[in-house]
Protein backbone atom coordinates (compact mmCIF):
# COMPACT_ATOMS: atom_id res chain seq x y z
CA UNK A 1 0.00 0.00 0.00
CA UNK A 2 1.06 3.53 -0.36
CA UNK A 3 1.81 6.22 2.03
CA UNK A 4 0.59 8.96 2.01
CA UNK A 5 3.82 10.05 3.78
CA UNK A 6 7.17 9.05 2.18
CA UNK A 7 8.72 6.17 4.64
CA UNK A 8 11.58 7.87 6.45
CA UNK A 9 13.85 5.28 6.10
CA UNK A 10 16.37 5.75 3.93
CA UNK A 11 15.22 2.36 1.92
CA UNK A 12 18.81 0.83 2.84
CA UNK A 13 17.97 -3.23 3.36
CA UNK A 14 20.34 -3.19 6.02
CA UNK A 15 17.94 -0.68 8.41
CA UNK A 16 14.90 -3.39 8.31
CA UNK A 17 14.68 -5.67 11.35
CA UNK A 18 11.57 -6.91 10.65
CA UNK A 19 8.42 -6.06 8.06
CA UNK A 20 5.41 -7.84 7.47
CA UNK A 21 2.61 -6.64 4.23
CA UNK A 22 0.20 -9.07 5.79
CA UNK A 23 0.06 -10.47 2.22
CA UNK A 24 -1.55 -14.28 3.00
CA UNK A 25 -4.85 -15.95 2.76
CA UNK A 26 -7.51 -14.56 5.18
CA UNK A 27 -7.00 -16.20 8.39
CA UNK A 28 -7.32 -16.03 12.56
CA UNK A 29 -3.98 -17.36 12.93
CA UNK A 30 -1.63 -14.28 12.22
CA UNK A 31 1.70 -16.56 11.68
CA UNK A 32 4.17 -17.31 14.18
CA UNK A 33 5.77 -13.71 13.97
CA UNK A 34 3.08 -12.58 16.03
CA UNK A 35 1.59 -12.87 19.43
CA UNK A 36 -2.13 -11.97 20.03
CA UNK A 37 -1.56 -10.55 23.91
CA UNK A 38 -5.20 -8.81 23.76
CA UNK A 39 -8.57 -9.81 21.99
CA UNK A 40 -8.46 -12.02 19.11
CA UNK A 41 -6.58 -10.00 15.57
CA UNK A 42 -6.97 -11.80 12.31
CA UNK A 43 -5.42 -11.41 8.67
CA UNK A 44 -8.35 -10.12 6.19
CA UNK A 45 -7.93 -8.46 2.76
CA UNK A 46 -4.07 -8.92 3.23
CA UNK A 47 -4.30 -6.29 6.24
CA UNK A 48 -4.33 -7.22 9.83
CA UNK A 49 -7.75 -6.06 11.40
CA UNK A 50 -7.23 -5.34 15.09
CA UNK A 51 -10.20 -5.58 17.18
CA UNK A 52 -11.56 -2.82 19.96
CA UNK A 53 -8.48 -2.56 22.32
CA UNK A 54 -6.96 -5.62 20.91
CA UNK A 55 -3.10 -5.66 21.08
CA UNK A 56 -0.41 -7.90 18.90
CA UNK A 57 3.19 -8.06 19.44
CA UNK A 58 5.71 -8.77 16.88
CA UNK A 59 7.82 -11.95 18.01
CA UNK A 60 11.19 -10.41 16.53
CA UNK A 61 13.20 -8.17 19.04
CA UNK A 62 15.47 -5.33 18.18
CA UNK A 63 18.84 -7.32 18.20
CA UNK A 64 20.99 -4.65 19.81
CA UNK A 65 20.39 -3.38 23.50
CA UNK A 66 18.94 0.02 22.64
CA UNK A 67 15.73 1.84 22.82
CA UNK A 68 16.19 3.17 19.70
CA UNK A 69 14.50 2.22 16.38
CA UNK A 70 12.02 3.30 13.54
CA UNK A 71 8.68 1.89 12.99
CA UNK A 72 6.06 2.74 10.34
CA UNK A 73 2.65 1.15 9.45
CA UNK A 74 -0.06 2.20 7.26
CA UNK A 75 -3.66 2.99 7.74
CA UNK A 76 -5.89 0.26 5.76
CA UNK A 77 -9.54 1.58 6.89
CA UNK A 78 -11.28 3.47 4.57
CA UNK A 79 -11.98 6.14 5.72
CA UNK A 80 -10.01 5.69 8.92
CA UNK A 81 -11.63 5.21 11.96
CA UNK A 82 -10.71 4.49 15.60
CA UNK A 83 -7.35 4.71 17.32
CA UNK A 84 -4.18 3.73 15.53
CA UNK A 85 -1.46 2.34 17.65
CA UNK A 86 2.20 1.81 17.04
CA UNK A 87 3.80 0.29 19.75
CA UNK A 88 7.59 0.49 20.92
CA UNK A 89 10.11 -0.39 23.55
CA UNK A 90 7.01 -2.99 24.34
CA UNK A 91 7.88 -5.27 27.75
CA UNK A 92 4.79 -7.10 28.46
CA UNK A 93 1.28 -6.06 27.85
CA UNK A 94 1.07 -3.72 30.74
CA UNK A 95 4.54 -1.99 30.12
CA UNK A 96 5.01 -0.19 26.39
CA UNK A 97 5.20 3.08 24.80
CA UNK A 98 2.95 4.09 21.94
CA UNK A 99 2.28 6.54 19.17
CA UNK A 100 -1.51 6.73 18.28
CA UNK A 101 -3.51 8.50 15.27
CA UNK A 102 -7.04 9.21 16.76
CA UNK A 103 -9.50 9.65 13.69
CA UNK A 104 -10.84 12.46 15.26
CA UNK A 105 -8.37 15.20 14.68
CA UNK A 106 -5.24 14.02 17.05
CA UNK A 107 -1.87 12.83 17.27
CA UNK A 108 -0.60 11.36 20.36
CA UNK A 109 2.51 9.73 22.11
CA UNK A 110 2.39 8.00 25.34
CA UNK A 111 3.03 5.23 27.59
CA UNK A 112 1.81 2.48 29.68
CA UNK A 113 3.48 1.79 32.91
CA UNK A 114 2.36 -0.77 35.61
CA UNK A 115 -0.93 -0.91 33.65
CA UNK A 116 -0.91 2.88 33.81
CA UNK A 117 -2.14 4.84 30.25
CA UNK A 118 -0.51 8.17 30.41
CA UNK A 119 -0.97 10.43 27.31
CA UNK A 120 2.23 12.09 26.89
CA UNK A 121 1.79 14.72 24.52
CA UNK A 122 -0.99 15.18 22.16
CA UNK A 123 -1.72 17.75 18.83
CA UNK A 124 -4.06 18.25 16.66
CA UNK A 125 -3.73 16.84 13.45
CA UNK A 126 -6.65 16.28 10.46
CA UNK A 127 -6.98 15.20 6.91
CA UNK A 128 -5.76 11.89 7.31
CA UNK A 129 -6.89 9.17 4.58
CA UNK A 130 -6.55 5.96 3.56
CA UNK A 131 -2.79 4.26 3.09
CA UNK A 132 -0.93 7.44 5.29
CA UNK A 133 1.71 5.95 7.21
CA UNK A 134 1.82 6.60 11.02
CA UNK A 135 5.44 6.64 12.12
CA UNK A 136 7.19 6.38 15.32
CA UNK A 137 10.60 6.93 16.01
CA UNK A 138 12.29 6.35 19.15
CA UNK A 139 15.77 7.66 20.07
CA UNK A 140 17.73 7.55 23.29
CA UNK A 141 15.71 10.42 25.22
CA UNK A 142 12.87 10.55 23.04
CA UNK A 143 9.23 9.33 21.62
CA UNK A 144 8.09 10.65 18.46
CA UNK A 145 5.27 10.43 16.45
CA UNK A 146 3.75 11.46 12.77
CA UNK A 147 1.23 10.69 10.49
CA UNK A 148 0.24 11.36 6.96
CA UNK A 149 1.85 14.32 5.01
CA UNK A 150 1.02 17.13 8.07
CA UNK A 151 4.61 18.66 9.01
CA UNK A 152 3.28 17.96 12.68
CA UNK A 153 4.79 16.00 15.41
CA UNK A 154 3.80 14.87 18.75
CA UNK A 155 6.63 13.82 21.01
CA UNK A 156 8.03 13.76 24.60
CA UNK A 157 11.30 12.92 26.51
CA UNK A 158 11.04 9.39 27.81
CA UNK A 159 13.15 7.27 29.48
CA UNK A 160 14.55 3.71 28.81
CA UNK A 161 12.15 0.73 30.26
CA UNK A 162 14.21 -1.86 28.65
CA UNK A 163 11.46 -3.10 25.92
CA UNK A 164 13.08 -4.35 23.12
CA UNK A 165 9.52 -5.34 21.28
CA UNK A 166 7.57 -3.91 18.98
CA UNK A 167 3.91 -4.24 18.11
CA UNK A 168 0.03 -2.92 17.14
CA UNK A 169 -2.65 -1.97 19.04
CA UNK A 170 -6.23 -0.44 18.85
CA UNK A 171 -6.73 2.26 21.12
CA UNK A 172 -10.37 2.43 20.70
CA UNK A 173 -12.60 0.60 17.80
CA UNK A 174 -11.81 -2.06 15.22
CA UNK A 175 -9.04 -1.04 13.34
CA UNK A 176 -6.82 -2.14 10.05
CA UNK A 177 -2.90 -1.78 9.35
CA UNK A 178 -0.99 -2.46 6.20
CA UNK A 179 2.74 -2.80 5.39
CA UNK A 180 4.32 -2.77 9.00
CA UNK A 181 8.20 -2.27 8.98
CA UNK A 182 10.30 -2.33 12.11
CA UNK A 183 13.73 -0.67 11.90
CA UNK A 184 16.87 0.62 13.23
CA UNK A 185 17.64 3.97 13.99
CA UNK A 186 20.41 5.98 12.80
CA UNK A 187 21.94 5.67 16.42
CA UNK A 188 22.82 2.27 15.77
CA UNK A 189 23.43 2.24 12.32
CA UNK A 190 23.78 5.62 10.31
CA UNK A 191 23.00 4.47 6.80
CA UNK A 192 18.72 4.73 8.68
CA UNK A 193 17.68 7.97 9.06
CA UNK A 194 16.70 9.53 12.70
CA UNK A 195 13.04 10.80 11.51
CA UNK A 196 13.20 13.49 14.29
CA UNK A 197 16.26 16.94 14.84
CA UNK A 198 17.10 16.06 17.78
CA UNK A 199 21.19 14.77 16.77
CA UNK A 200 20.08 11.10 16.79
CA UNK A 201 20.99 10.85 21.02
CA UNK A 202 19.22 13.62 22.55
CA UNK A 203 15.35 14.54 23.77
CA UNK A 204 15.00 18.63 23.91
CA UNK A 205 12.32 19.77 27.00
CA UNK A 206 9.39 21.98 25.71
CA UNK A 207 10.76 24.64 28.15
CA UNK A 208 14.54 25.88 27.91
CA UNK A 209 15.93 28.66 28.90
CA UNK A 210 18.54 31.17 27.65
CA UNK A 211 20.94 32.94 30.78
CA UNK A 212 23.64 35.78 29.92
CA UNK A 213 26.97 36.13 31.22
CA UNK A 214 27.55 39.66 30.99
CA UNK A 215 29.89 42.56 32.50
CA UNK A 216 30.80 46.13 31.80
CA UNK A 217 27.93 48.54 30.33
CA UNK A 218 25.74 45.65 30.00
CA UNK A 219 26.35 43.90 33.61
CA UNK A 220 22.44 44.24 34.49
CA UNK A 221 22.50 41.24 31.72
CA UNK A 222 24.37 39.33 33.88
CA UNK A 223 22.44 36.13 35.15
CA UNK A 224 19.26 37.28 33.73
CA UNK A 225 17.36 34.38 31.68
CA UNK A 226 14.67 34.23 29.24
CA UNK A 227 12.35 31.27 28.66
CA UNK A 228 12.50 29.47 25.50
CA UNK A 229 9.10 27.64 24.89
CA UNK A 230 8.31 25.13 22.25
CA UNK A 231 6.47 26.41 19.07
CA UNK A 232 4.10 23.85 17.75
CA UNK A 233 3.33 23.69 14.43
CA UNK A 234 6.09 26.39 13.25
CA UNK A 235 8.40 25.81 10.48
CA UNK A 236 11.24 24.60 11.07
CA UNK A 237 9.45 21.94 13.19
CA UNK A 238 11.54 21.59 15.79
CA UNK A 239 11.63 25.71 17.13
CA UNK A 240 11.71 27.50 20.03
CA UNK A 241 10.99 31.15 20.45
CA UNK A 242 10.32 33.57 23.77
CA UNK A 243 11.60 37.18 24.76
CA UNK A 244 11.37 39.63 27.56
CA UNK A 245 12.11 43.25 28.40
CA UNK A 246 15.51 43.52 30.19
CA UNK A 247 18.50 45.85 30.79
CA UNK A 248 19.33 47.85 27.35
CA UNK A 249 22.56 46.78 25.87
CA UNK A 250 24.38 50.09 26.58
CA UNK A 251 23.22 50.77 30.02
CA UNK A 252 26.00 52.84 30.82
CA UNK A 253 24.55 55.73 28.58
CA UNK A 254 21.05 54.86 28.12
CA UNK A 255 19.72 53.01 30.99
CA UNK A 256 16.37 51.37 30.45
CA UNK A 257 14.96 48.30 28.86
CA UNK A 258 14.83 46.80 25.96
CA UNK A 259 13.30 43.93 24.55
CA UNK A 260 14.92 40.74 23.34
CA UNK A 261 13.48 37.98 21.45
CA UNK A 262 15.29 34.85 20.12
CA UNK A 263 14.27 32.04 18.26
CA UNK A 264 15.92 28.48 19.01
CA UNK A 265 15.69 26.02 16.11
CA UNK A 266 16.94 22.88 13.80
CA UNK A 267 18.19 23.36 10.24
CA UNK A 268 15.66 21.71 7.77
CA UNK A 269 18.07 19.56 7.11
CA UNK A 270 18.02 18.02 10.57
CA UNK A 271 21.70 18.44 10.97
CA UNK A 272 22.41 21.29 13.42
CA UNK A 273 20.69 23.58 15.70
CA UNK A 274 21.00 27.53 15.68
CA UNK A 275 20.02 30.09 17.56
CA UNK A 276 19.05 33.69 16.59
CA UNK A 277 18.39 37.24 18.33
CA UNK A 278 16.77 40.35 17.95
CA UNK A 279 16.68 43.45 20.19
CA UNK A 280 18.15 47.16 19.81
CA UNK A 281 22.23 47.03 19.37
CA UNK A 282 24.02 49.05 17.10
CA UNK A 283 27.53 47.94 16.59
CA UNK A 284 30.43 50.93 16.12
CA UNK A 285 31.26 49.50 12.98
CA UNK A 286 29.97 47.41 9.80
CA UNK A 287 32.62 44.13 11.14
CA UNK A 288 30.99 43.39 14.66
CA UNK A 289 28.22 40.94 14.32
CA UNK A 290 24.73 41.55 15.52
CA UNK A 291 23.98 38.33 16.83
CA UNK A 292 25.93 35.54 15.15
CA UNK A 293 24.23 31.82 14.84
CA UNK A 294 25.06 29.23 17.33
CA UNK A 295 25.07 25.80 15.63
CA UNK A 296 26.13 22.77 17.20
CA UNK A 297 24.46 19.50 17.83
CA UNK A 298 22.61 18.92 21.47
CA UNK A 299 21.13 23.04 22.32
CA UNK A 300 21.43 22.18 25.40
CA UNK A 301 24.07 23.69 27.56
CA UNK A 302 25.48 25.25 24.16
CA UNK A 303 27.62 28.43 25.00
CA UNK A 304 28.34 31.68 22.76
CA UNK A 305 31.43 33.58 24.37
CA UNK A 306 33.06 37.05 24.27
CA UNK A 307 30.21 39.34 22.18
CA UNK A 308 30.61 43.23 22.63
CA UNK A 309 28.03 45.51 21.21
CA UNK A 310 27.84 49.40 21.35
CA UNK A 311 24.81 51.70 22.05
CA UNK A 312 22.81 52.96 19.34
CA UNK A 313 23.88 56.35 18.51
CA UNK A 314 27.56 55.34 19.95
CA UNK A 315 29.12 58.27 22.03
CA UNK A 316 33.40 58.66 21.22
CA UNK A 317 34.58 56.61 22.35
CA UNK A 318 31.45 53.86 22.82
CA UNK A 319 31.22 52.41 26.26
CA UNK A 320 31.34 48.18 26.09
CA UNK A 321 29.00 45.68 26.35
CA UNK A 322 30.56 42.65 27.25
CA UNK A 323 28.40 39.35 26.47
CA UNK A 324 30.74 37.01 27.91
CA UNK A 325 28.40 33.71 27.79
CA UNK A 326 24.98 32.92 26.34
CA UNK A 327 23.31 29.11 27.75
CA UNK A 328 20.76 27.28 26.76
CA UNK A 329 19.96 25.31 29.85
CA UNK A 330 16.79 22.98 30.61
Amino acid sequence: MGGGRERCCCGVPGCVIFQDNFDRANSTNLGSDWTEVVGDSEIAGNTVQIPDLGLIKCNTPHPIDTPTCVVFADIANDPPSGKYRVLVNYVDEDNYLFGQYDSAGTLSVGEVAAGVETILDSVACGGIVFGDVLTVCRNKGGLYAGVGIASVWAWHCVADNGGRYTGLASGSGQIKFDDFYFEEHYVTDPDCKQCECHCNEFCVPKTLYLTFSASDCCEDLDERTIELTFDAGAYPEFQWTGSDDLPVWDDCVNPGTDTYSFILYCTPDESQWRLGGAFTCSPAGPDLPRMPDIVYCNPLYLEYHDFYCYGSPPPDPPPECHIEKIIITE
